[in-house]
């Protein structure tokens, strides 16, 4: 999968312009203003980092699915489509930690 960061790969580039802009604008999009107010800049910091990785994997892998022979495909490639769409719209960090989002802490 080196040949993802190859120069002439147009998914590389397509990669690190979704991930500057879900991470620029990840807090806008998909935090409550209320709720992202107060916080410090280590939270700042990882929401950025978070959103931008989980867009760049998203690319990573729909360039991954790309490279599959159709007639090979397996349920796992089902999983990384899942995962690329996920990824490519911004929603994976989201899906990263679902289950973890109540709020409700277990002892």
């Amino acid at each position: 999968m080196s040949e993802f960061f190859s120069f002439s790969n147009p998914f590389l580039y397509l990669a690190i312009i979704s991930a500057v802009f879900f991470g620029w604008r990840s807090v806008p999009i998909f935090v409550d203003t209320k709720d992202s107010e107060n916080k410090k800049w280590d939270w700042w910091l990882y929401q950025i980092w978070f959103n931008a990785s989980g867009a760049f994997i998203g690319w990573f892998v729909l360039y991954y699915i790309w490279k599959v022979a159709v007639h090979n495909l397996k349920v796992e490639h089902f999983v990384a489509l899942i995962i690329a769409y996920l990824g490519i719209t911004g929603n994976l960090p989201y899906a990263a930690r679902l289950g973890r989002l109540s709020g409700s802490q277990k002892s």
